[in-house]
């Protein structure tokens, strides 16, 4: 009722029983990989990950740089400037030629500077000669009035004796009066005393007369003397203000013709391109000015995608290319400030920093980051300058590797 190979199974065998046997490398490498096993789950369970994301930038003075530009294309003809020199404000650092040549060799801006300086002086000269008539104007003037003034005491003077006449004059003609009622002298006698009365009397109004003449011929010479400084000054006014004009000419062209580059601020003077005998124009910088005794600070340049969830405070790791991180390793900055807006590429200051990176033209937000307090250590051994081109990662969201692992998942579950 059994089968053969059960039946047979039952039987002693006569090479004896089967005995399985495990080496003991087998048994080693179960153990180390559950040990491997253990350590790469503590690992994700325990381990972390920071995202970073890598930027370019430049070290540049923390109040900034003063590149300097010529105000009009010209031919620099004297450097004043040289590199590392400490200049002030208003110092010249070039005197740079604009002039052009006629056929026969004169300058046009000198043909006419000297035109203009022509003028000038024939405006000067007319100047002075009227400030000359003028002062002889107000003298003649002057005495104008003092002649009417002279004039008018003498006619008091004369009318006051010519009152005492006519009143002597009416005394005899009232006397004569009555000695001709009373017969005492004739008729003649007495009508030729009328006669003085009446005479010495229209004398008197004569010289009244005069006097009021007089004394309308003074107030007319006052009225034209104390008038006369507001014309003049007037007409004086005039004739400077079109000499100011002039010179304001004059200055314009020898301007044009040769100007100076300033120094808008103090500092050190940098970046000297600009040489004796070269061309500059109004949009390559001639030279650059560092505030001097500043400290540094990293301008980042980063696109829309990274800077999201940038704060101030954050932890950025520098890499200065003048200096190899393998020998001199990272430094440890801190964002300082975040620009509101995108800078778009045409007012961008570092255009090669910025195309070195990104290439396309996009838009980007500048990002400053303080570097005194990580790089106070290093900073005498380091020659840090401005303009020092960098490579940085800015370090962002720090999570465990099972969370990054898991993350998408997550990602998908919340779009679901």
């Amino acid at each position: 009722m059994f089968r053969d190979e059960a039946l047979a199974a039952g039987h002693p065998r006569w090479l004896g029983d089967v005995l399985l046997v495990q080496p003991l490398p087998i048994k080693v490498g179960a153990v180390g990989a559950a040990l491997a096993a253990c350590v790469v789950v503590a690992f994700l369970a325990f381990g972390t990950y920071t995202h970073r994301v890598a930027v370019v930038g430049r070290l540049m003075p923390a109040s900034g740089v003063a590149k300097i530009y010529a105000p009009q294309s010209g031919v620099v003809t004297s450097r004043l400037v040289s590199e590392g020199q400490r200049v002030s404000r208003g110092d010249v650092l070039y005197v740079v030629s604009s002039e052009r040549q006629q056929r026969a060799g004169e300058g046009v801006h000198a043909s006419v500077t000297g035109q203009i300086a022509a003028r000038a002086a024939s405006l000067k000269a007319d100047i002075e000669e009227m400030q000359r008539v003028h002062s002889i104007t107000r003298h003649a003037q002057q005495t104008t009035v003092d002649t009417c003034k002279d004039e008018i005491v003498k006619l008091d003077a004369l009318i006051r004796h010519q009152t005492h006449r006519v009143a002597l004059a009416k005394e005899n003609h009232e006397r004569y009066t009555r000695l001709l009622a009373q017969d005492f002298v004739s008729r003649e006698r007495a009508q030729e005393k009328h006669a003085q009365y009446l005479e010495q009397n229209a004398r008197l109004s004569a010289l009244q007369r005069e006097r009021v003449v007089a004394v309308r011929a003074l107030s007319e010479a006052r009225r034209v003397f104390e008038s006369m400084p507001l014309a003049q000054h007037r007409e004086l006014t005039n004739s400077l203000r079109e000499l100011a004009k002039v010179e304001q000419e004059r200055v314009e062209s020898e301007g044009k013709r040769e100007f100076s580059v300033v120094s808008p601020v103090s500092g050190v003077a940098t970046a000297i391109v600009a040489e004796t005998g070269q061309n500059v124009s109004t949009s390559t910088p001639v030279a650059s000015i560092l505030p001097a005794d500043v400290s540094l600070e990293a301008h980042l340049y980063v696109r829309s995608q990274a800077v999201g969830f940038l704060r101030r405070g954050d932890r950025v790791h520098l890499r200065y290319r003048a200096f190899a991180y393998q020998q001199y390793g990272h430094f440890v900055g801190v964002v300082t400030s975040v620009s509101e807006a995108a800078l778009p590429h045409s007012e961008l200051a570092d255009v090669d920093a910025y195309e070195g990176r990104y290439g396309a033209q996009v838009p980007v937000y500048l990002v400053k980051v303080g570097i005194g307090d990580a790089l106070s250590s290093r900073s005498r051994q380091l020659p840090l300058r401005a303009g020092m081109m960098l490579d940085a990662d800015i370090m962002r969201e720090t999570r465990r590797l099972y969370e990054w692992a898991l993350h998408p998942l997550r990602s998908l579950g919340e779009r679901i």
